[in-house]
């Protein structure tokens, strides 16, 4: 039913808007700044992984990082724990205990959509903050690769 509409809540989402117009390149700029500062961190400091997606056709603040041969369920929860927000699929399916449907549309395996994690960075985010996430991420997926190479060799 009809009611008084939020005119302050309304009149602060357009000013909001409006800042976001007025910087859109700027932010979008650092964004990509940040999103392939981490990329390249994690691709020179962790072995085997790989960017899920086209290089250049894609959203500026959001990258997909396949970790082979790894639970991608494991290294989220560990990161959660950690205090590093990131999901293994899209909002809409995340409560689904199957691989990302886009990841498989994209031509990876089961087990590598199994193995990829989604990163996003926000313009609240700094550079040392982006510095630490990888440090944090190389040990948590050095702990899990050597749990399961002793989980391998002992089956």
């Amino acid at each position: 039913r009809a009611g008084t509409e939020n005119l302050p809540g309304i009149a602060g989402f357009g000013a909001a808007a409006e800042a976001r117009y007025r910087n859109f390149t700027v932010t979008t700029e650092r964004l990509k700044f940040l999103r392939d500062s981490f990329e390249s961190a994690v691709l020179s400091q962790i072995s085997d992984v790989s960017v899920n997606g086209d290089p250049s056709s894609r959203i500026c603040n959001t990258t997909n990082l396949t970790f082979n041969g790894l639970d991608g369920q494991a290294l989220v929860a560990r990161l959660d724990q950690a205090g590093i927000q990131c999901s293994q699929s899209s909002a809409c399916t995340n409560q689904r205990p199957e691989p990302s449907y886009v990841l498989r549309e994209m031509g990876l395996s089961e087990s590598q959509a199994f193995s990829s994690v989604r990163f996003s960075v926000s313009v609240l985010n700094s550079e040392e903050e982006i510095a630490r996430a990888v440090t944090i991420l190389a040990d948590l997926v050095a702990t899990l690769r050597r749990f399961e190479r002793r989980l391998h060799h002992s089956v």
